[in-house]
């Protein structure tokens, strides 16, 4: 079944989960309309997939494997912009982008306070437990080295404003 602007309802079903921190969902959601897809669609499919595997890995505090998701991501999405299909593209090329920066500038040793910071913005993230902060609000970014959800001590993040991407809907 597709909407009026020939996108499969299902890709909606992958931009909720992708908004709500369910990347491992997403990423089965997308995945299957991606395969079945034909261009210019299906690389539009497979930079948004990309970008949610990116934050999966990051979440699991997987720096190379987020760091080289979100940059081929942000590299399919970039012909797209500014919108595509009912999705302003632009805005979550950027976030990601000024993410990736901050996770290429940082290295390795940042990732625990980048995804602590990053998913604590995600509401399946908050609800597990996944990156929350000791009160249960996110503090923003942290001036000093403090500990993520499992007690391991994360580095300091690098000075940006980093927020989390999201994937808006032009109606």
């Amino acid at each position: 079944m597709t909407t009026d602007s020939g996108i499969p309802i299902e890709f909606w079903q992958g931009v909720e989960q992708f908004n709500q921190g369910e990347f491992y969902a997403c990423h089965d959601t997308l995945e299957a309309i991606w395969m079945e897809a034909m261009e210019p669609e299906r690389t539009f499919y497979q930079g948004i997939l990309q970008i949610a595997v990116g934050l999966y890995h990051l979440g699991n505090h997987n720096w190379r494997g987020c760091v080289t998701l979100m940059g081929e991501g942000i590299r399919r999405l970039g012909p797209y912009q500014p919108d595509y299909s009912d999705v302003a593209v632009t805005p979550l090329v950027d976030t990601a982008q000024d993410l990736l920066t901050a996770l290429q500038q940082s290295g390795p040793e940042s990732v625990n306070a980048i995804a602590t910071h990053i998913h604590a913005h995600y509401p399946a993230s908050r609800q597990s437990g996944i990156a929350s902060s000791e009160d249960g609000v996110d503090s923003g970014v942290p001036e000093t080295s403090e500990s993520d959800a499992s007690g391991e001590t994360v580095n300091e993040l690098p000075q940006l404003e980093l927020r989390s991407p999201i994937i808006t809907r032009i109606i």
